[in-house]
């Protein structure tokens, strides 16, 4: 551990000496989002924004976990090992325990209202508790609507999910869940799920349509449920010394390159859900549709979860309150 720190150390006072005159800064960005996909598509862009005009920057991105996990390369940047990666908040939660708010189920109501939330409500608020560990909030990125899929059965009722060895994120919300709809949470690491679907170690699971497609999943299941009972975004950090030591004009033109990224990805990745859903009818998944009051005995089922002591201790008032305090201004917004 001493050994660990003292290299994290060396590499935060690397990262901070300031560059020599007309020295290029390099900053190596992450991500597990694979070559090609909508995320890579958005950086990609991102990346000629940051570097168009001679800014000093080249910015290096690094697709399909080259750099590790996404656990993996939260610590990376927080230690300095790498500069920048773009990281779910469910697993940036190990670190800020409060950003677990996104996983909560049955929160939301629309893409619109969660957008208004974040960018009005919880951006300024993360922003501090990331800094508090050594990062910087470059920006939100978009993951978007999870939803179940399956092998064998399809899911339309709670009572579906029974008994269902269900693939599950580590986070004690997600395990929370799955408990309350009855069904067996496998914690499963996303490399793993493919083997697990095909060997018929799990039967189930969830994600979001485009990553489901992205990843190949859609190759070993043949159901899904458009359930959208967790809207979940990513974001962008940096690690701290290396964002000080750009100079300021090159953190304005960062910051305004990822200004316009955080548009764009929300844009590719509506229109790939629609592309993934239409792939997924031509391969022959059988897609159910929950109607409005479906959706609700699901929420109605798992509503529990965000009262649950632990949650609650995990969360943090301070973030629920903000929560509460962003739909109801939405809410009055929308009704004018």
């Amino acid at each position: 551990m001493r050994g660990r720190r003292s290299l994290a150390l060396a590499a935060a006072v690397l990262l901070a000496a300031p560059p020599a005159a007309g020295q290029v800064v390099r900053i190596r960005l992450g991500t597990v989002a694979p070559d090609g996909s909508p995320w890579m598509q958005s950086l990609v862009a991102m990346k000629g924004l940051v570097e168009r005009g001679g800014s000093g920057i080249t910015l290096l991105l690094f697709p399909g976990g080259q750099l590790g996990d996404e656990v993996q390369m939260a610590e990376g940047t927080q230690f300095g090992s790498i500069e920048c990666a773009g990281i779910s908040t469910g697993a940036l939660a190990s670190l800020v325990p409060a950003l677990d708010v996104f996983e909560l189920p049955y929160v939301w109501e629309s893409s619109e209202q969660a957008y208004f939330v974040i960018d009005n409500h919880f951006r300024e608020y993360f922003a501090r508790e990331l800094q508090g560990r050594g990062l910087v909030l470059l920006g939100w990125s978009e993951n978007g609507w999870r939803n179940f899929h399956t092998r064998n059965r399809a899911v339309r009722r709670p009572e579906d999910l029974r008994g269902l060895r269900m693939r599950s994120q580590e986070s004690p919300i997600h395990l929370a869940f799955w408990r309350a709809l009855g069904a067996n949470a496998n914690p499963m690491a996303v490399t793993d799920v493919y083997q697990a679907f095909e060997r018929g170690v799990i039967d189930g699971g969830e994600n979001s349509l485009v990553f489901t497609a992205a990843v190949g999943w859609n190759e070993v299941l043949h159901h899904v449920t458009i359930s959208r009972h967790i809207y979940q975004p990513a974001v962008i950090v940096c690690n701290r010394a290396a964002w000080e030591r750009l100079t300021p004009a090159q953190r304005t033109r960062f910051q305004e390159a990822m200004t316009r990224t955080e548009a764009d990805v929300r844009q590719r990745l509506a229109v790939a859900e629609t592309e993934a859903l239409d792939l997924f009818r031509q391969q022959g998944i059988r897609i159910v549709t929950l109607s409005a009051a479906e959706r609700q005995a699901f929420a109605a089922r798992t509503a529990g979860v965000i009262n649950q002591p632990d949650v609650r201790r995990r969360l943090g008032e301070e973030v629920l309150q903000a929560l509460a305090r962003g739909k109801a201004e939405f809410a009055s917004r929308t009704r004018r």
